[in-house]
């Protein structure tokens, strides 16, 4: 089955085709970007698989127009993989937002699109470019069914104690105000390969992993099902971030908005742009820049690498671990391209534990799961560091 796995970013369409042998394995035919959308230069990459990446630049529109080039590339008669557009069976979207009306995919229809939008309010930057997206195989490929998968789905299992606020309940009831999380897909996928390669039974687990990059979360699993999460209301909340400020007191907030005389929308942008490394370093958002400098003696890198979310995610679940989960649980975590480096993994404590192996997982590509240590008993505190 040939399938076309679509994220759309507000500038941006990140894709690949792959060619579905089960559920679970399957070969990537192409990949690739179209990104600088509605700029005048816009960059068009293509790579088919065990062939060169073919890079074209070019003004792109709209994301109906980056799709349709998208598409073009995939069946183009002498670079293209597809011999055409009926070769591709179903069409795959990743949604940051689906507030509390998903826990699991759907099937795109007229009402899975409201509540898409109805949606965008929560994420403002990534709903909007999803529906942009849907709109754009609706154009090319009308026939052609399509699926959406959730960030927020796999979250949906906490129990209301840990997703509430302690705000006056008709703001959850008007305005469904509440916590959400993110990263569900990875932290779903991460604890089930974890679990596996541990020798753990996934449905009567328990489990922390850590998804760690310019956007950062921690995420508590017991028995297969989400009972915590770092991240809230937005991915603004949790962890210190690449750009983002991570938790903080609401009133410094306020605090700063009357100093600095900027507006709701303005301080915004300093807490989701401007913050965490990048705010607080002054130069760079990347952990691997930041261990160089840190290594060369600056302090405010030092204090960067020192503060206690950063080097143990799992105090953020303090309560949900004393409640909870009483034993050690295992931890699996994920780092990506701009994942922390050396000195940040080792603070997570990733690298450690369950037995000599070195396997590969999949997702959105491939990715190597180092499993070091001596070997593991099943029931007993276990390390994996997936990078």
């Amino acid at each position: 089955m040939i399938i076309l796995v679509i994220n759309c970013g507000s500038s941006s369409i990140k894709y690949q085709l792959l060619d579905m042998k089960s559920d679970d394995i399957f070969d990537v035919i192409a990949k690739g970007i179209a990104e600088k959308i509605g700029l005048p230069e816009g960059i068009l990459q293509y790579a088919p698989a065990g062939r060169q990446k073919i890079v074209r630049d070019l003004p792109i529109a709209d994301h109906k127009v980056g799709m349709q080039l998208i598409l073009e590339a995939l069946t183009d008669p002498e670079t293209g993989v597809l011999k055409s557009l009926e070769d591709i069976e179903a069409v795959g979207h990743r949604i940051v937002q689906g507030g509390d009306f998903f826990s699991g995919s759907a099937l795109v229809n007229d009402d899975v699109l409201k509540k898409i939008d109805f949606c965008s309010d929560f994420a403002p930057l990534h709903n909007p470019a999803h529906l942009l997206g849907i709109e754009a195989i609706q154009h090319v490929l009308p026939s052609v069914p399509q699926v959406v998968t959730f960030d927020t789905a796999f979250h949906q299992t906490m129990p209301a104690y840990a997703y509430m606020y302690g705000l006056p309940y008709e703001y959850y009831e008007k305005y469904r105000v509440r916590r959400y999380g993110a990263h569900g897909t990875s932290h779903q996928f991460v604890a089930q390969q974890g679990a596996k390669f541990c020798g753990l039974d996934f449905e009567h687990s328990k489990i922390i992993t850590c998804h760690l990059g310019a956007g950062s979360s921690v995420c508590a699993i017991k028995d297969g099902k989400c009972v915590d999460t770092s991240m809230g209301f937005s991915p603004l909340e949790g962890m210190i971030m690449g750009t983002r400020v991570g938790n903080i007191d609401a009133n410094a907030v306020i605090y700063l908005e009357n100093k600095l005389g900027v507006t709701p929308d303005e301080m915004s942008t300093i807490l989701n742009r401007k913050s965490g490394f990048l705010g607080v370093s002054q130069q760079t958002s990347d952990a691997r820049e930041l261990d160089e400098l840190a290594n060369n003696g600056d302090q405010a890198h030092r204090l960067l690498h020192r503060r206690d979310e950063r080097r143990r995610p799992d105090r953020l679940h303090g309560r949900h671990r004393r409640a909870q989960q009483p034993a050690a649980p295992p931890r699996a975590g994920e780092l990506h391209l701009h994942g922390p480096g050396p000195r940040l993994r080792s603070q997570y404590g990733l690298g450690r534990g369950c037995g000599h192996h070195r396997r590969r997982l999949h997702r959105q590509g491939r990715a190597d799961l180092h499993q070091r240590g001596a070997g593991h008993r099943p029931g007993h505190h276990a390390h994996c560091r997936i990078t």
